[in-house]
């Protein structure tokens, strides 16, 4: 089990944030275009990455000869939320940390 874990986590952490930081990026190209502006901007990210994850799957079964199961289709879809939630609230608490991180750098250097 350690293996499996320690072969696949950080390879589905990387894609993740791959696939949070593509739809980053497509949110902010797209966000100011005709009738999106009118839709809130997390429904937009939800969208995008619900269709990214599937689509990243589909492809990855095609490229590596796989089969496509329902219940991966499942899975991905699932996961677009996973994505989403990421490309939302991620990078926010992601800088959050790091301010917090400068702040205690910052107080513990000594004065001279």
């Amino acid at each position: 089990m350690d293996k499996i874990l320690g072969q696949y986590l950080p390879v589905a952490s990387a894609v993740i944030s791959l696939l949070a930081f593509i739809v980053s990026l497509i949110t902010e190209g797209i966000k100011n275009i005709g009738f999106l502006k009118k839709v809130p901007t997390n429904i937009v990210v939800l969208v995008i990455s619900i269709l990214l994850c599937i689509i990243t799957y589909l492809g990855a079964c095609s490229i590596f000869n796989l089969r496509v199961h329902w219940y991966s289709v499942v899975g991905s879809f699932l996961g677009g939320f996973v994505v989403s939630y990421i490309s939302t609230y991620g990078w926010e608490k992601f800088n959050a940390l790091y301010l917090r991180y400068q702040r205690s750098k910052e107080n513990s250097v000594p004065k001279s």
